[in-house]
């Protein structure tokens, strides 16, 4: 953040400056040689020396050759050579102002022009990062040239140089050394200020408050010394000490006999202070007042990058937008303006607004296009656009920019780049063009090379090159040493085989990234695989295995979590209930806020229902409900918590459960399975009619499934109760109990519940023939079946027991003994009551065997 404003700033210093070397076409004149009178030699220097000033370097440098080449004597070529340097040195090409010094510093006899001479090389130097030699240049000026003019600046310059080492004491002395020899001179202040700003740069602040104290006192009444507290201010808030310095800062900026720049930049810290704490309504009044407080063009425009800033922070992104392209626009040089509208860009970029992040790069490409730096802009605008989820734009701005880049290692990068974005926008012949020419760009075995493969491969998998894409893969993989690469293509190999359901190919694959992984997070994420793909088959002991190995030995991982999870349910198949019970219970300890948390409690909760302690279970399935209501476990949580409810005949709360599961969930799966629950708790209830209106919505909204046959029977089953006061229902219930017989593949128990419950009706609507024909219709079909259902045992039994009731009230005892013989021969639960009943009928009765 500071450095993007930095640089802000920086460029609007510079726009106020001397104007910038404007693009010059004409062709060269051609250097004339001819020998100059000292008038003409005059002239062109003087001519050099202001198009220097001015920023015109070509012109400069033109009249400067022409000085030298063509000089009366050699003080003049000598003093041509020095101002030629000076405009190499200001065009960045060190080197050349170096050769041109060493090449005429034999005409630099004069003292003022040795010194002159010392000073410049010293600067080519620093700007090569040749600090030793540069400090060796500059050594005259502490006694042998101490009374030059060009002593104070050659001496801040060594105390740069110092600073640049971290040698602050040696920065110190020299800074002390400009006061005592130049008092003067404003390169003292000069220098203390920056030996203080790179104190701060180093963490040095009580250094840097101390030396910021001494200019401020050294020089009261100075401007300096307003610098100094300012400066000094803005490092005590940086440190958070805002209590001591805020109420000060206020006052400075209030203060109007200080000058109009400490003012403005007294408020501009204020704002920048009260925006830090997100004060911005009162940060931007206050940077209004460094606006208007600002009489010097530079802090003006400083000050409203500084608002603009503010703006952007505070959410007002598109004032802050217009007003940083209102300052951009204001600039006369083109490079400072283009500069201006990148940082604007980019600021957006930092700040994750993305569209308008795009927006303001293409606003740079729409004003500034073919400018130095196109490249980087259309490289920006990818990557906002990538990153607000707009692939296909951002293709397009990345191959503009991977056309135009010359770098070739920042080419292969963008090249990858557009590959990622087309395969993003599933144009995979695109994107595998995109990664072929990156793999034919990147050096052979690079880090490039092999990511452009992976992706090539993953879209040859997605044009259906389904051979191509896994044999680049297995080559990947074999890659020797191992690489993250080559393990990411074995996890894809292992994640093709397990989707075709190659289960032992799957985990060979997993297993070689296991051997080879070189750090925790991609070995769990093998093992992980390789564990749930064990599970998968049964084999809960290797799966065990890889799970706990996460544990023990990867635990920070991301996968540690899941692997905790499924240790659970290793031990509850593998039969350790109580093991898995305490590796459930430590994993909400040790996970709270999981995505499995649900599930842990649910299973918890199924325990404690499955152990018979349904309260337990109840309870555990009511907070699964009321804290994960968004989760799939949620209404199936409800569904159980009534079932436990009702086991322990609760039916109230029960039915309270299944109505906030309706309600909450109208579409669930479980709607038929809790309606019919919520039937059978009305019907205990002794609510039948309630209970009817819950089987009849089974029926209607869900028809023709196994629930519906259920509510067929359930309602009957009311009715049935019910013609107990009201005769009339048992019509209603024979009519429930004989649709239910009409269903088409309704299973045996079903159909003989159905057969009994008819039979019993009609016995209660003194319809007796009717009722024995029902009932042995049950009797025979049951005993036809060759291996009937457990649960049909019932319906036989009283389907036999109520026709031999019927013979017996009939008086016709040898029919009601060979009915109670069929049940004992049949060899159900009740075959021995049914035989002693046909014992005692023979024996009361004389009836023959």
């Amino acid at each position: 953040m500071k450095t993007f404003w930095a640089i802000l700033l920086a460029a609007a210093a510079l726009a106020c400056a001397a104007p910038a070397f404007a693009a010059e076409t004409d062709e060269d004149e051609p250097l004339s040689t001819a020998k100059l009178t000292v008038e003409e030699a005059g002239r062109l220097l003087a001519t050099g020396r202001a198009a220097y000033e001015d920023g015109l370097y070509r012109l400069a440098r033109r009249r400067l050759e022409e000085l030298v080449a063509g000089a009366p004597d050699k003080r003049r070529q000598a003093e041509g050579a020095l101002w030629l340097a000076r405009v190499e040195l200001a065009a960045e090409r060190p080197e050349q102002a170096l050769a041109t010094l060493d090449a005429y510093v034999g005409g630099a006899r004069a003292q003022a022009l040795a010194a002159n001479y010392a000073w410049t090389r010293a600067e080519a130097r620093f700007a090569q990062g040749q600090l030793a030699e540069a400090a060796a240049e500059l050594d005259g000026f502490r006694e042998k040239y101490v009374a030059q003019d060009v002593a104070p600046v050659a001496l801040r310059l060594l105390a740069r140089i110092f600073m640049a080492r971290q040698d602050w004491s040696g920065a110190e002395r020299v800074v002390e050394l400009i006061e005592a020899r130049h008092p003067k001179s404003s390169e003292a202040p000069s220098a203390a200020m920056e030996l203080a700003a790179a104190l701060a740069v180093a963490r040095q602040n009580d250094r840097a408050l101390a030396t910021l104290a001494r200019i401020e006192t050294n020089y009261a009444g100075q401007i300096w010394s307003e610098r100094a507290a300012l400066k000094a201010i803005e490092l005590q808030l940086a440190q958070g000490r805002r209590p001591e310095t805020m109420d000060r800062l206020r006052e400075m900026a209030a203060n109007k006999s200080l000058r109009p720049e400490t003012r403005a930049q007294g408020y501009r810290l204020v704002a920048e202070a009260l925006g830090a704490e997100t004060n911005y309504p009162a940060a931007l009044k206050t940077i209004d007042q460094s606006i208007a407080a600002a009489e010097n063009p530079v802090q003006r425009l400083e000050s409203q990058v500084a608002k603009a800033r503010l703006l952007l922070q505070s959410g007002a992104t598109e004032e802050g937008r217009e007003l940083l392209r209102g300052v951009a626009a204001k600039l006369p040089d083109e490079t400072r303006a283009a500069r201006l509208q990148l940082g604007l860009a980019d600021e957006l970029a930092r700040m994750a607004k993305w569209d308008e992040a795009a927006a303001e790069y293409q606003v740079w490409l729409d004003a500034f296009a073919g400018a130095p730096g196109t490249a980087q802009v259309l490289a920006g605008r990818g990557w906002a656009l990538w990153s607000a989820g707009r692939p296909e734009e951002a293709a397009a701005a990345y191959a503009q920019a991977a056309e135009l880049e010359t770098d070739p290692a920042r080419r292969l990068e963008l090249r990858q780049k557009l590959g990622d974005a087309q395969f993003a926008s599933r144009r995979f012949s695109q994107a595998k063009e995109a990664y072929a020419a990156a793999l034919a760009a990147a050096p052979t075995g690079s880090a490039a090379a092999i990511r452009a493969q992976l992706q090539l491969a993953e879209s040859e998998l997605e044009l259906g090159e389904t051979e191509a894409g896994e044999i680049r893969l297995l080559d990947l993989s074999r890659t020797e040493p191992a690489t993250e690469f080559s393990r990411a293509a074995a996890m894809r190999l292992g994640s093709l085989y397990e989707d075709r359901g190659a289960l032992e190919s799957a985990i060979e694959q997993y297993g070689r990234v296991v051997e080879t992984c070189a750090e925790p997070e991609s070995c769990a994420q093998a093992l992980l695989a390789r564990g749930l793909i064990r599970y998968r088959m049964g084999a809960f002991a290797a799966a065990m295995d890889d799970f706990t190995r996460i544990r023990d030995e990867m635990p920070r991982t991301k996968p540690a979590e899941q692997a905790a999870f499924m240790r659970g349910w290793c031990f509850y198949l593998l039969g350790k209930d109580a093991e898995a019970l305490r590796v459930c219970e430590q994993f909400l300890k040790d996970y709270p806020a999981s995505e499995f948390a649900p599930d842990v409690r649910f299973w918890l909760g199924e325990h404690a229902f499955n152990h018979g302690d349904f309260a337990e279970g109840e309870r555990r399935f009511a907070e699964v409900a009321a804290e994960y209501p968004d989760r799939p476990r949620a209404a199936d949580a409800l569904f159980w918590a009534g079932r436990a409810a009702t086991a322990q005949r609760k039916y109230l709360a029960a039915n309270e459960h299944y109505n906030a599961l309706m309600a909450r969930y109208p579409d669930s799966a479980r709607l038929a399975e809790t309606l019919l629950a919520q039937g059978d708790v009305l019907s205990e209830l002794g609510q039948f009619a309630a209970a009817i209106l819950a089987f009849n919505e089974v029926i209607v909204k869900f028809p023709q499934t196994p629930e519906a046959l259920v509510a067929w029977g359930r309602k009957g089953d009311c009715q049935y109760t019910l013609g107990q006061e009201t005769p009339d229902r048992y019509e209603e219930a024979l009519l429930s109990y004989r649709t239910l017989l009409d269903f088409a593949g309704a299973p045996p128990d079903l159909r003989l519940q159905a057969g009994y419950k008819v039979g019993r009706c009609l016995e209660k609507m003194g319809r007796a023939a009717a009722a024995l024909d029902r009932y042995m219709d049950v009797v025979y079909a049951f005993l036809q079946e060759e291996a009937p259902p457990a649960e049909a045992n019932v319906w036989f039994t009283r389907a036999a027991f109520g026709a031999a009731a019927l013979q017996e009230n009939a008086g016709r005892w040898p029919e009601a003994a060979r009915i109670y013989g069929r049940v004992a021969e049949s060899g159900v639960p009740a075959a021995a009551e049914a035989r002693a009943r046909m014992d005692r009928i023979r024996q009361d009765h004389w009836t023959a065997p």
